[in-house]
């Protein structure tokens, strides 16, 4: 048997080496060519983009071996590990509130794992899938299996990957001694943004809590613990008071951050889900909706800052910037409509990044 391996919804351009893995563009009748190109058509065929089969997708496999060569179950498992990082590298560069063409989610990054026989690839599949009592093997036609990409997932993500933070992560996963809690937190991450529609919002707000706590080793479930140990990871340029926009007047005391405040009110919802409540119990100061995209903003840059405080990150300008909007974006309301969308006004989130760098650009000149 053989075993191709790939991302039906993600492209990208050129090849990538991240060892042990290889990354490898596919088009469909043309890349990578060769012997393996009608073979691997064939395979990939069931992949469909509404009614067509995909044209592009991305192939993955291990440097020095074929592309389509078996792999034991621990390898397979390797495989599904490096997923995980992938799309968090895939999370970490997505735009919000834009034209959506730089957008993702992390079902952008699923995994598909299809072996075949290489004599004749056009025949049955076999699928095996969790039961709630272990697992059953289906055996599908060819004619008859079809994998259609999901209307969450958008289309033509392309080359959106951070690829020093995916470097970052791999190296990590080999030398980082608590590794195993920063795979769990990257997990739990993960499942808090796949856009899923049967995926409810107050279980995802449970997943990125997680994600936090696992990240940073709270092991007493304690909202003091959390926000002390984030607080040494993570420090702001600057810190807002909340005077202006809706967050005035809010119950924030003056002696904490905005972003301490922040994290807290997200801790208080979190518990009031996580204890089978769907509606927080505490007066919000958040939106449920607001905590979820201001908190996939923050954790990849979270992991950013504590990987190069390991030395295996270098954190940059673009990165102190990004770090550095977190606090204005707290003060906004992010989901308000523009008064006037049709005149060009823009979306809190780009006018507060916009007059942010402005600002940082007049600095930079007049000092």
């Amino acid at each position: 048997m053989s075993t191709l391996s790939f991302f039906p919804w993600l492209t990208i351009r050129e090849p990538v080496s991240l060892p042990p893995f290889s990354l490898v563009p596919y088009e469909r009748a043309r890349r990578p060519g060769g012997v393996l190109q009608g073979t691997l058509d064939v395979v990939l065929e069931p992949h469909v983009d509404t009614v067509k089969p995909i044209r592009r997708a991305t192939l993955i496999h291990f440097e020095g071996r074929p592309i389509v060569d078996d792999l034991t179950e621990v390898e397979i498992a390797q495989f599904y590990r490096f997923r995980d990082l992938i799309a968090l590298a895939g999370l970490a560069s997505r735009e919000c509130f834009g034209f959506g063409l730089h957008y993702c989610n992390r079902d952008n990054f699923v995994l598909a794992i299809q072996s075949f026989n290489p004599a004749h690839p056009a025949s049955a599949v076999s699928r095996v899938s969790r039961r709630r009592d272990g697992s059953a093997r289906g055996i599908v036609a060819r004619s008859a299996y079809l994998e259609r990409r999901p209307a969450h997932v958008p289309a033509n993500v392309s080359d959106r990957v951070d690829m020093p933070l995916l470097q970052a992560l791999l190296n990590g996963q080999r030398s980082l001694s608590h590794w195993a809690r920063c795979e769990d937190a990257i997990r739990f991450f993960n499942d808090a943004n796949s856009d899923d529609e049967q995926v409810l919002e107050q279980a995802e707000a449970v997943y990125m809590v997680s994600a936090f706590e696992r990240l940073l080793d709270c092991r007493r479930g304690k909202e003091d613990d959390l926000v002390g140990r984030f607080s040494k990871a993570w420090r702001p340029r600057e810190c807002l008071v909340a005077r202006i926009g809706p967050r005035a007047g809010a119950p924030i005391s003056g002696r904490m951050s905005l972003t301490e405040a922040w994290l807290r009110d997200f801790f208080r919802h979190r518990g009031s889900y996580a204890h089978g409540k769907l509606t927080a119990l505490h007066p919000p100061v958040w939106s449920l909706r607001e905590h979820l995209l201001l908190g996939s903003y923050l954790f990849p840059r979270l992991v950013k800052r504590i990987l190069d405080v390991a030395g295996l990150y270098v954190w940059t300008d673009k990165d102190e910037d990004d770090a550095g909007l977190f606090e204005h974006f707290l003060n906004e309301d992010l989901f308000s409509a523009p008064e006037d969308p049709e005149d060009g006004t823009q979306y809190a989130w780009d006018r507060v990044r916009q007059d942010y760098l402005w600002r940082r650009v007049h600095a930079v000149i007049s000092g």
